[in-house]
């Protein structure tokens, strides 16, 4: 993998004795520092909400101001909700306390924030929205409520008089939506006039909550589980009872995971096993249970085990990756308390990263795939977490499994760019479209895929010295398998003269002479069909 999960938080390069300092104090060291901005960019969400709030948010101003605009939302996620009720007041809190720091930044948070919470406030904020056809009862309102109007002068807004500082944070946020989007601003009214509250308020609340589960904040429902109650000496005696059996499977009533040479277990034999860590990895596997599809429901053994053996992989695969493959350097951090929470999202985050590659790719490529390919699309498409199919997955199957090691992560990831690859230098280099083609050969019999396109592309560069991924007759075959000593110096010649191209003519020029090389003589269609394309029936 090219890229890396920070392995440290930056707090950890602040001097000692900087949590014992005043807010001012706090602040000036901050600033003092060679890149601020830097320092305070690297910071998870969730370590920038609790510097702020332990600096105080009226003095972290110019901390603030450095900030990412995901991490300004964070402060609202934290902060501007009552379980799971909006809070107004708070929102408009943060809104002043950016507005202060720099009203460019707070345009920039607004528009950041999801349409369904900026709904959910004007809902609660206002009696009611009219638009400009809507004179009469705007006429009829307008002695008995506070009337505030949109920037373009659309909508009108009544607000109860009792509320004293609804119509400046009404104001305030009207201004900041415009400034950022007018578009965005008129969507959010036209929903807000159209919508029902306790629907946007469940959406954007749900948001909110996926956004905290991500950095490890769950529900309560969840976060309770982390409490289930877990017997140590069941665990201790469970693991030894593996032992002593000739493996070294975990807890076999949580983990279950039925392939000793994991990772995870050599560094646990390694660490002797610590029982810290397995009454948390049980913590783990409760959490999974919970969010499972089925919940608490039916919770069986047959139930169980799967979802043991995705936690217990994807813990593996982070704890593999931090301690780089090294099992004595994994050994060392399990007995130093490293925690099965922290190791699952790291090992989550690893396959989320492709993951997040695949989802734009598939559908551009969905049925120009080899199955294998297919299959590692899909899988990167399952959640809650994406899944891991091999090279020898089958068409219509995918074993839908954790990322496990590295090595898949490292083999999904050079596939994937392959892929990626491939398509773009179609597309880029050679004017592929997608929509056209499939209009243009609706119905082609042939089982068209990247490497069969690709094929095709470059035979038509040996023969015709056109790049086309029309289909080939007989003739055209022919000559091609007769002139592949040319192969090499045409495929030379196109990258040098299209940028973009090389892995479309490599991965075609292997394609091809694996179709073709070695036929002397006519080439009959039929015996290619699927790996060029052909003129049907021919």
């Amino acid at each position: 993998m090219t890229e890396a999960i920070e392995r440290s938080s930056p707090l950890a390069l602040l001097p000692a004795g900087f949590f014992e300092l005043s807010g001012s104090k706090k602040v000036n060291t901050l600033l003092s520092l060679e890149d601020p901005a830097a320092f305070i960019q690297g910071l998870r969400e969730d370590e920038f909400y609790f510097l702020v709030h332990d600096i105080g948010p009226s003095d972290s101003l110019e901390l603030v101001e450095m900030s990412t605009p995901e991490q300004r939302v964070a402060l609202i996620d934290f902060d501007a909700w009552e379980k799971d009720e909006l809070a107004p007041g708070e929102l408009d809190n943060w809104l002043d306390l950016l507005w202060h720091a720099n009203p460019d930044i707070a345009v920039e948070t607004v528009r950041s924030l999801d349409p369904e919470l900026l709904t959910t406030y004007l809902m609660r904020s206002v009696v009611a929205i009219f638009d400009r056809t809507e004179e009469d009862e705007i006429r009829d309102a307008s002695g008995e409520y506070e009337i505030v109007t949109s920037p373009d002068m659309d909508f009108t807004f009544l607000v109860d008089p009792a509320e004293s500082d609804a119509v400046a944070h009404l104001r305030r946020l009207l201004d900041l939506l415009w400034r950022g989007d007018g578009h965005f601003g008129r969507s959010v009214i036209f929903s807000a006039r159209s919508g029902l509250l306790f629907e946007q308020t469940e959406l954007a609340y749900g948001f909110r909550m996926a956004r905290l589960a991500d950095l490890g904040f769950p529900d309560l429902e969840v976060a309770w589980q982390l409490f289930a109650p877990v017997d140590p000496d069941r665990v201790k005696r469970t693991l030894e009872l593996g032992r002593a059996s000739g493996g070294s499977a975990l807890h076999v009533a949580l983990a279950r995971s039925g392939r000793p040479a994991r990772f995870l277990n050599a560094a646990l034999d390694a660490a002797e096993s610590p029982e810290a860590f397995l009454v948390d990895f049980g913590f783990m596997v409760n959490r999974a249970v919970v969010v499972s599809p089925n919940g608490m429901a039916q919770l069986d053994p047959e139930r169980l085990a799967p979802l043991a053996r995705r936690v217990h992989a994807t813990i593996s695969l982070g704890l593999e990756w931090i301690a780089d493959g090294s099992v004595s350097h994994a050994a060392e951090l399990l007995r130093g308390g490293a925690a099965p929470l922290v190791l699952h999202q790291v090992g989550h985050a690893l396959a989320m990263k492709l993951a997040r590659r695949a989802t734009p790719l598939a559908p551009k490529v969905r049925g120009l795939l080899e199955p294998a390919d297919q299959a590692l699309l899909d899988g990167l498409g399952t959640r809650p977490g994406p899944s891991y199919a091999g090279r020898s997955a089958t068409v219509g199957a995918i074993e839908a499994r954790a990322f496990e090691t590295v090595a898949e992560l490292t083999d999904a990831d050079a596939r994937l760019t392959t892929v990626e690859n491939l398509f773009a230098a179609f597309e880029g280099a050679f004017g592929f479209n997608r929509a056209a083609f499939e209009a243009h050969a609706p119905g082609d019999p042939a089982l068209l895929t990247l490497q069969t396109l690709a094929a095709t592309l470059v035979a038509h560069l040996l023969v015709n010295e056109v790049p086309s991924f029309e289909p080939l007759d007989g003739a055209a075959l022919t000559a091609a398998a007769g002139q592949l000593e040319r192969l090499d110096a045409v495929v030379s010649e196109w990258a040098q003269r299209v940028t973009g191209a090389e892995v479309a003519l490599a991965v075609g020029a292997a394609a091809l002479r694996d179709t073709l090389g070695g036929i002397r003589g006519p080439v009959d269609p039929r015996f290619v069909v699927g790996a060029l394309r052909v003129r049907a029936g021919e």
